[in-house]
């Protein structure tokens, strides 16, 4: 049985009846990364503080918000292991 990876990643790919391709790690097709806010994400001001623990506050607008949130990196894309994941 050959063994699978991500190209982008390396993490191990497996095949989910039912579900399909996903990471191994996660059990997710796709890989995330957390991002922070720079921006108040409802009026765009820069005038925002971290008040707690991922929680902004925007002294323009006044919204709460997540200061961090979570955006897809990239979908998987099974390879054979021995091609390794560098080949682009």
């Amino acid at each position: 049985m050959s063994e699978w990876i991500c190209k982008w990643c390396g993490d191990e790919a497996v095949f989910i009846t039912g579900k399909g391709w996903v990471h191994k790690s996660t059990g997710k097709m796709y890989a995330t990364k957390t991002m922070r806010h720079e921006r108040c994400p409802e009026c765009g001001s820069k005038n925002i503080k971290e008040i707690k623990p991922k929680w902004g506050i925007c002294f323009d607008c006044h919204a709460n918000f997540h200061i961090e949130y979570e955006i897809d990196d990239h979908c998987i894309l099974p390879i054979p292991k021995d091609k390794g994941g560098d080949e682009q």
